[in-house]
């Protein structure tokens, strides 16, 4: 029976980082207004869009200074889906917690070895790992949620950008890109 469970317990701890990504809110459309994530070679970090065009986001930063950065010069951009509640947080705390502790104990189980024979207690290498995954799992998830809890954090999307992007090079040639996502 012990020889199911290991197996079961490692599925489970895959999953959990899984749902909690898949349990985010639906896309939505980048809209002047929005909390935005830009990476560029002229300007990075978290601005406000303020206003967008075919060729010209314009931004404004934390000090509501205007940022005008090239599209075609962004790399990546997300947007803000807004604060998760505190409830997602501390859900996604303890899942991401359980799933760190429940690997680290298996590990430590397994690493432990079997103990002698004869021994007080005597326990296999497979019955270590699974008290110390559950052990350390829940200790971990239990700590995760108070953490999720206080500071359950900010969703963010990417936005997808254009898989080709043709333009003017800084040196006044012609350059083409070309953006490949997995």
């Amino acid at each position: 029976m012990t020889r199911l469970l290991i197996p079961t317990l490692l599925a489970l701890a895959c999953t959990v980082p899984a749902f909690a990504q898949a349990s985010a809110q639906a896309p939505s459309q980048v809209r002047p207004g929005d909390g935005v994530r830009v990476t560029s070679p002229t300007a990075s970090g978290r601005f406000v869009l303020h206003e967008m065009d075919a060729k010209t986001l314009t931004l404004r930063d934390s000090s509501g200074a205007a940022v005008r950065v090239p599209l075609a010069s962004v790399t990546k951009l997300s947007v803000s889906l807004g604060r998760r509640s505190a409830g997602r947080g501390a859900l996604r705390g303890a899942g991401l917690g359980f799933a760190g502790g429940a690997v680290s104990g298996i590990i430590l189980g397994f690493v432990d070895g079997d103990d002698p024979s004869g021994g007080f207690p005597s326990l296999t290498a497979e019955e270590k790992a699974l008290g110390y995954g559950l052990l350390l799992g829940v200790g971990s998830g239990l700590v995760g949620a108070v953490v999720g809890l206080a500071s359950p954090g900010e969703q963010w999307e990417s936005v997808p950008l254009e898989h080709v992007r043709a333009g003017l090079a800084g040196d006044g040639g012609f350059a083409v890109g070309y953006t490949i996502r997995f």
